[in-house]
């Protein structure tokens, strides 16, 4: 059976009515609040489909309703942005998120293959990681607010809304260690200006501050943090070892979050950044980024 947008249509107007305006029937769609009954009934008022028709109208319909409810604004609360944040700092989070957005900048021919079928199946993988013996990382109402907030968007949108009103940093240098392959580390020059294509986690210097006339105490080493990541990052990546480096001080601000594991800012996808120094004789490769405005052409993408 084809099932006619006609036919959507009619059921659709059915839920609006009964709800008296579309923002409910999405606001309930994406709350997860009885919706397949609903739209049972809804079919049923129509009164115009045999019973073997109905399941997969039901289906184009909850379709539809799903690709109209990420057409609106995003609110998270507190508790979901944290625990999304906290989802992301997992192994299998950051998977899930930034393979979706990754498969947005790149050619249709080069997409990356999807680990995870959904939000359901990638937050079941990050509930099994370990954070500390004996700890749980998700209890069951921290999956619901993982699983509330990815129904209201795209994984993208979703990330960039748990990021919203956050704290900003930008005081120490802040570092990230990655695995680049050869043919593409080859391929990077001074000058350079790299376009970011997906959440960039970085491991920032943190001062603690000490008493007048005393240095301030360094309490994080963002470098080390990051030196560790491209030493065990080979269980998932393969490549040459590079640590990119943002100075301290730039006009840009990573935003801090809830991590799991360490301190971790990120910078999300769409920024560039302008390869002010690269040091191929160190192991790990060290690469300097600034920020640059859209006034310098990006030339290439920094996918690693």
């Amino acid at each position: 059976m084809r099932v006619a947008q006609e036919d959507i249509d009619d059921v659709y107007e059915n839920l609006i009515n009964w709800y008296g305006d579309k923002e409910t029937v999405l606001a309930r769609y994406r709350a997860e609040v009885s919706m397949p009954d609903d739209i049972f009934v809804a079919i049923n008022k129509t009164d115009n489909f045999k019973r073997d028709e109905i399941p997969e109208l039901k289906n184009a319909i909850e379709a539809h309703i799903k690709k109209l409810s990420f057409d609106l604004p995003i609110n998270l609360s507190e508790q979901q942005k944290e625990q999304v944040q906290r989802f992301y700092s997992t192994n299998a989070g950051a998977l899930f998120i930034n393979t979706w957005v990754r498969n947005a900048y790149i050619k249709k021919g080069q997409k990356i293959a999807e680990k995870y079928s959904g939000i359901e199946q990638a937050l079941a993988a990050a509930a099994k990681e370990s954070a500390s013996q004996h700890s749980v990382i998700f209890s069951a109402a921290h999956r619901g607010e993982v699983l509330t907030a990815f129904r209201q968007g795209d994984p993208q949108k979703v990330m960039r809304a748990a990021l919203s009103d956050g704290i900003k940093y930008t005081q120490a240098p802040q570092y990230r260690g990655t695995l680049v392959p050869k043919d593409v580390l080859d391929n990077f020059n001074v000058g350079d200006v790299m376009r970011n294509t997906f959440f960039t986690s970085f491991s920032p210097d943190i001062y603690t501050p000490q008493k007048r006339d005393e240095k301030d105490k360094l309490t994080h080493d963002g470098f080390k943090a990051a030196k560790k990541f491209t030493e065990n990052g080979r269980k998932y990546h393969t490549g040459i070892p590079v640590i990119y480096e943002i100075p301290a001080r730039q006009d840009y601000k990573a935003h801090v979050i809830k991590s799991i594991y360490e301190y971790e800012t990120v910078i999300p996808p769409g920024e560039d950044f302008e390869i002010k120094e690269i040091d191929r004789k160190k192991t790990p490769v060290y690469i300097t980024l600034q920020r640059v405005g859209k006034a310098k052409q990006a030339t290439k993408y920094m996918i690693h």
